[in-house]
């Protein structure tokens, strides 16, 4: 099994096709995390639309390396 990880903050226009792109891996068994760094766009809305898929974080973080670091200790 491998783990993915996505990291975002107010990413509306993007997040639906990046989470898509990786939920529709067929060829290998996966954990997907979704770190997000508190958004007040939208972004976790549609994030939560998927919560079934996946796995998140919804908070504030100290920037990309951060969230990252968040994704990597789960």
């Amino acid at each position: 099994m491998i783990s993915i990880i996505t990291i975002c903050k107010n990413a509306k226009k993007t997040i639906r096709n990046t989470i898509e792109s990786v939920l529709i891996q067929r060829d290998v068994e996966f954990e997907y995390w979704v770190i997000d760094g508190a958004s007040q766009d939208g972004t976790l809305g549609i994030i939560k639309e998927y919560s079934d898929r996946l796995d998140y974080i919804s908070e504030e973080d100290e920037g990309i390396s951060d969230a990252f670091n968040k994704g990597i200790a789960r």
